[in-house]
């Protein structure tokens, strides 16, 4: 065990995400830098923190003081980290009618994006909830063009006729999304999602409170619109490294490392195949390793026979034959490796960018399709 180590679970198998803990301190400090120390930052954890492990990583990370607030996706993300014992507030970004009694139960904040499901939470409470002492705070979600969650401009005469109905929530923020705030030759549309939402927030002044935060800028939108930082930012992908833009490429790095080790060695000859189908071919005697590494582990199909090369020893070499579930195999050539020669994936010569182009996808998935199975090592180097 590496003497920088500060956590590991407790697998054994051989495929590992390292983390490197002090990149993405780095990472939030390089954020916080940008947006001062009156705009509070959200760290969001959706999706087990990208791969990352949330409950975790959030523990080693809440000591540095960097993030006010937590994002998850749904109802069970936030309960498993207000479980863990981490008392940061969560926004649960996708709530649903069936968790709503998680919501309160684990002091959870929903973000509302439409007006009925404004009308479902406040009936919840009202019915539900009659021994409730303090207003349940909400974040307002708002369309600008995204077009997918948020209310409408034209909604809100509706939701301010409910709101002013009822006495059990509080506006806590009020936000909205960026599609496509990474893009410069979409920056006309971000100015004009900007626009959209300054009329949006006029309209709701008589909601606005001094207790009450604008929120619109996502990780893309920090780095490149930070004169919209209002009172809080949302940073994902910027803090896993994962963000690739000219604004990041500075001061934002990537901060994982996938490997795994060789676990079988062996010699096959000229015209000899390997793997399922015989889809891998060897046209000169060869020496084959075998690495414990395979779809189960989140290492694409895609990526055998060739689209990829690992790193052993210092040097890449290609896939060969298709990638089992289980199993990778890569052609040695005539260089020699032996098991537990350590194979690296991407965060070596291969960055996690190019091994996302190699799936014709983004970082994003690349890094939230790493299975759970798949060790979680965190250092601090």
């Amino acid at each position: 065990m590496k003497d920088n180590n500060l956590y590991s679970d407790d697998k054994v198998h051989f495929a590992e995400l390292e983390i490197n803990i002090f990149q993405v301190i780095q990472n939030l400090k390089a954020v916080k830098d940008k947006i001062g120390n009156k705009t509070k930052l959200m760290f969001v954890t959706k999706a087990w923190a990208y791969g990352f492990g949330s409950s975790t990583l959030i523990k080693l990370l809440e000591k540095e003081a960097l993030i006010d607030y937590l994002a998850v996706a749904n109802v069970d993300e936030g309960a498993e980290i207000r479980v863990a014992g981490i008392n940061l507030p969560i926004l649960v970004l996708n709530p649903t009618l069936a968790g709503f009694k998680k919501i309160v139960d684990h002091k959870l904040e929903a973000e509302i994006y439409s007006v009925d499901l404004l009308k479902d939470f406040i009936s919840y409470l009202e019915l539900e909830q009659a021994d409730i002492s303090e207003k349940i705070p909400i974040h307002l979600k708002f369309n600008t063009g995204m077009n997918r969650l948020g209310c409408d401009l034209v909604d809100i005469p509706k939701i301010l006729a409910v709101l002013k109905s009822q006495e059990v929530l509080e506006i806590r923020s009020i936000m909205t999304h960026l599609s496509s705030a990474s893009i410069s030759k979409e920056d006309d549309f971000t100015v004009a999602q900007f626009s959209v939402f300054d009329k949006i927030k006029k309209e709701l002044k008589g909601l606005i409170s001094s207790n009450t935060m604008i929120q619109v800028l996502n990780s893309a939108g920090t780095l490149r619109f930070t004169e919209h930082k209002m009172d809080m930012v949302r940073i994902g992908i910027a803090a896993y490294g994962g963000i690739n833009i000219e604004e990041s490429q500075a001061i934002i790095k990537p901060a994982a490392t996938f490997k795994s080790k060789i676990i079988q060695t062996r010699r096959v000859k000229a015209g000899e195949s390997i793997s399922y189908s015989r889809s891998g071919q060897v046209n000169a005697d060869s020496n084959i390793a075998c690495i414990a590494l395979g779809y189960g582990d989140g290492f694409s199909r895609n990526l055998g026979n060739g689209n990829w090369e690992i790193e052993i020893n210092g040097k890449l070499y290609p896939t060969i034959g298709n990638v089992c579930m289980d199993i990778t195999m890569v052609n040695l050539g005539n260089d020699e490796a032996v098991a537990g020669d350590e194979a690296i994936v991407f965060g070596g010569t291969k960055s996690l960018f190019d091994y996302a182009q190699a799936q014709e996808t983004i970082p994003y998935e690349s890094l939230t399709s790493i299975n759970h199975r798949v060790k979680r090592t965190y250092i601090k180097n």
